[in-house]
């Protein structure tokens, strides 16, 4: 395990050094060990070009716009890094805290007596912090 450890912040330096943005190292770093505590870190998403395809496809049509999907398909590596480390600063410092401690609360501390959230009530919650995030 130690080895298997060492190989990946290896991985992370040699990325590192190569101008791969903070956001993608703390990505990879998701896949490691505390060693200290034995916990592991979980990655909570991902970026695709897919996603921008989706964000602007016309709900009528079903079609992205000609000039939009033309944008997407040039973007580079190096841009949709850039767009995921802004994306990452709006999530963190808009909604990230709230959203955690209330799905958090909501699906692990139900109130004494109570059981755990029913499925409605969870869905409810979850659409209450993306309504905020928007």
């Amino acid at each position: 395990m130690e080895e298997a450890v060492n190989e990946r912040l290896q991985d992370i330096r040699d990325d590192a050094e190569q101008g791969v943005s903070q956001f993608n190292c703390d990505a990879a770093l998701a896949s490691l060990v505390n060693p200290s505590q034995g916990e592991r870190f979980y990655p909570i998403t991902s970026l695709h070009k897919n996603d921008l395809r989706e964000l602007f496809r016309d709900s009528d049509t079903e079609a992205v716009p000609a000039w939009v999907g033309k944008r997407i398909d040039t973007l580079t590596d190096g841009d949709m890094e850039y767009l995921a480390e802004k994306l990452a600063e709006v999530f963190c410092n808009c909604c990230y805290w709230e959203g955690l401690r209330a799905m958090f609360l909501d699906n692990f501390c139900p109130a004494e007596g109570e059981g755990q959230q029913s499925q409605a009530d969870r869905q409810e919650s979850e659409a209450e912090v993306r309504a905020q995030a928007a």
